[in-house]
């Protein structure tokens, strides 16, 4: 019929077919493909977050994905899951330092991002709470790693020190947004203790990164 788009043109030829005869599942299969091919395809939306990594330390299971540096001429240091003190709940995590050492200390996780393929316009949100015992201003920090399917991209954003922690005896809360390499597909968290004494504490609780989509 003239004067009719081609979706209703498909429509309408398949409506005056009689169910038997040999087009109309022709005239059907032609219909769907130009429907699903007219349609959007969902895409995220400015602004969509989604959660990379979340802990809270309540969990006896919460230390599972944290590792701890290993150096050869290091004693391991103490990290724990602390029910004495939290920010929420009723735990956090607790990292101490067994003796001076004259190499930084650190503890990390690593998390996948969501997503494949190069993905532009990406921010990676981090927040936490910390609190401190015995660390100087500027001792304690957070890096974050990058990773593609095969190999470390970087720190983020070319920065060692993404977040200083402040030192503090209270619960403080940290917040960074720093933006993602487009071929990221991971990342590992670092919290590093820059000049490790024997003594020093460090406390985590509420740790959060998400990915928001700019």
């Amino acid at each position: 019929r003239p004067g009719l788009e081609p979706v209703h043109r498909l429509m309408f030829v398949a409506s005056r077919l009689s169910p038997g005869h040999p087009m109309k599942t022709h005239a059907r299969l032609a219909l769907v493909t130009v429907l699903a091919i007219s349609m959007p395809w969902p895409v995220a939306a400015d602004g969509a977050t989604s959660l990379v990594l979340k802990y809270d330390f309540e969990r006896a299971d919460s230390l599972a994905n944290w590792r701890q540096d290993q150096a050869k001429e290091s004693v391991p240091d103490k990290i724990s899951v602390d029910a004495t003190t939290s920010h929420s709940g009723q735990a956090s995590l607790k990292l101490e330092i067994a003796r001076d050492q004259t190499s930084a200390r650190h503890i990390y996780c690593g998390a996948r991002l969501h997503g494949t393929g190069d993905i532009p316009g990406r921010v990676l949100r981090l927040r936490l709470f910390a609190k401190t015992s015995g660390v100087l201003p500027g001792e304690a920090l957070v890096r974050i790693l990058e990773r593609d399917e095969t190999k470390v991209l970087g720190w983020l954003e070319g920065k060692e020190t993404l977040l200083p922690l402040e030192s503090s005896p209270e619960w403080k809360e940290h917040e960074v947004s720093s933006k993602l390499s487009p071929s990221a597909r991971g990342i590992t968290l670092f919290v590093f203790l820059a000049h490790p004494r024997a003594g020093q504490t460090v406390w985590l609780d509420d740790v959060t990164l998400e990915e928001v989509q700019k």
